[in-house]
């Protein structure tokens, strides 16, 4: 075997491989979380302008981080859109995360910025607990990429429309004489024709429409008189069968039928968070026009200072004051001091909802208070038509 040649001139340069995902950046600072919902945060502090920080829309950053360091202007590059993640210094498994939804606002000693929570977990953080902030932001798009080469012919596609009509042709030759016509009217039973004395059939004018008044609805009969009806007769209104009756046999009206009733009982106890709102039960309606209403029993624990009791076409939601005032949905609300530990009844109201395909409404309740409140409820539907 003879001795191993020279290596061989490097080969061509490969194409260029396609762009990569944006990275993301971050830098984390230390702070002591405060959970009282006002500003401005003392030194080293981060509140937000709620106790529970998953519902707060705004959080507050002092200036000065625990290591003392002054982050004023590295704060004023926030942008719109990058993402703040908080977490209990010495636990992972305690964390949130928010969107910046506007441009941060310095206020001095601490930046204030508007949020949105998008994740995290259910635990919060809690007062006094040393905290970690950091700033996570999406890196630029790199460059597009060369074009690539050209694809393949494709199948070949439709037929085209339809092209419009060509011009109508020249007039044929007329064609021959048919067959003569009939010389005699026909025997059968009924027929009032007879034969003109040109051996043409001819048929007599219909009789003159009625001048009686049409009769009222009665017995069902076939009738006799040849006479027609004008086209702009009236008929009399049959003013007997005006009224709808109601039942007096105590049995609920066939599904589909004006008076119909759909209805929800909830009598399992649905556990609530204070200021938020919790569905207490489901009605489905179908197509229809309705009037719904419904009640909402409440057992706090403590002494609530605000309770709502509502029908609701959004899940666990309390309807506007513009929506109530326009009658999509309706409610019942009180902003005062409750009786410590009492049961309180609370109905939501009528509401008219029409509907063409079936649709869910909701019993929805909502409570200011502390410690522990259940509730329970009950919601119907009458069809109106």
């Amino acid at each position: 075997m003879g001795s191993v040649g020279p290596p061989g001139a490097d080969g061509p340069q490969g194409v260029q491989g396609p762009q990569g995902a944006p990275g993301p950046s971050s830098d984390t600072w230390g702070y002591t979380y405060n959970n009282n919902p006002t500003a401005p945060p003392a030194s080293a502090q981060i509140r937000f302008n709620n106790a529970d920080p998953h519902v707060a829309t705004l959080l507050w950053l002092d200036h000065k981080t625990l290591d003392g360091i002054d982050i004023t202007n590295y704060l004023a590059n926030v942008l719109v859109n990058d993402e703040l993640y908080t977490q209990n210094k010495s636990d992972a498994t305690t964390y949130d995360v928010y969107t910046v939804l506007a441009v941060p606002v310095n206020q001095g000693t601490y930046t204030e910025f508007s949020i949105s929570r998008t994740s995290g977990t259910p635990t919060g953080l809690i007062n006094n607990q040393a905290s970690v902030v950091s700033l996570m932001r999406m890196g630029a798009v790199g460059p597009t990429g060369p074009q690539g080469p050209a694809g393949g012919v494709g199948p070949v596609g439709p037929p085209g429309p339809q092209g419009i009509q060509g011009p109508q042709g020249t007039q044929g030759i007329q064609g021959p004489v048919g067959a003569p016509g009939p010389s005699a009217v026909s025997a059968n039973a009924g027929n009032a024709a007879v034969l003109g004395t040109d051996n043409l059939i001819f048929v007599p004018a219909l009789p003159a429409g009625s001048s009686a008044l049409p009769l009222m609805n009665g017995a069902a009969v076939a009738g006799t008189s040849p006479q027609w009806s004008h086209g702009d007769h009236v008929h009399p209104s049959d003013t007997s069968r005006l009224p709808i009756k109601g039942t007096i046999a105590a049995d609920q009206a066939a599904a589909g039928n004006v008076g119909e009733q759909l209805s929800t009982s909830a009598t399992t106890a649905v556990g609530c968070t204070t200021n938020a709102s919790v569905n207490i039960a489901t009605l489905t309606l179908t197509p229809g026009d309705w009037s719904v209403s419904g009640v909402v029993i409440f057992a706090p624990a403590g002494a609530p200072t605000a309770l709502a009791a509502a029908i609701s076409l959004t899940s666990a939601t309390l309807p506007t004051a513009a929506q109530v005032a326009t009658g999509v949905g309706n409610m019942t609300q009180y902003h005062l001091n409750f009786t410590n530990a009492l049961t309180q009844t609370m109905q939501t109201g009528v509401t008219r909802v029409n509907v063409s395909t079936n649709t869910n409404v909701f019993l929805v309740a909502q409570g200011t208070f502390g410690g522990t409140m259940t509730a329970t409820g009950y919601i119907s539907a009458r069809r109106v038509r």
